[in-house]
């Protein structure tokens, strides 16, 4: 596999693993973040999705498994058609971060922040 592909699959399994359970939308939304820290900090999609603590389903995970785990996905086919595709700019109102509502301790970086939008069980913010 070429690494344009892998890099794909690493997107696409990051896309399932933090909103599959929220639909295309939900992917989007996390798609459109990872574009926008893309464009900000002038780095790969791999690398943004890499970058240590900033996705939590590659905390202690590496990206084989999530890949081989995120393919089990009923939505796996629609998430990597997604990383083929430029991003949408629809749901997360220019945002670069985000977090699941049922997180019981605000993280930091979003104390005293408003959220941009809300998409389901995520919040997202502009930081």
């Amino acid at each position: 596999m070429d690494s344009t592909a892998k890099s794909q699959e690493i997107v696409a399994a990051v896309l399932i693993a933090e909103a599959g359970g929220e639909g295309v939308q939900g992917m989007e939304a996390v798609y459109e973040i990872i574009n926008n820290r893309s464009v900000r900090g002038k780095k790969s999609y791999e690398d943004v999705v890499t970058q240590p603590a900033q996705f939590s389903c590659l905390n202690g995970v590496t990206t084989d498994d999530l890949i081989a785990k995120s393919k089990q996905h009923p939505r796996w086919e629609q998430a990597l058609q997604m990383v083929k595709s430029p991003p949408t700019t629809r749901y997360a109102n220019g945002a670069t971060h985000y977090y699941a509502n049922w997180i019981k301790k605000t993280p930091k970086w979003a104390v005293g922040k408003t959220p941009v939008a809300t998409l389901g069980k995520h919040l997202f913010f502009r930081i």
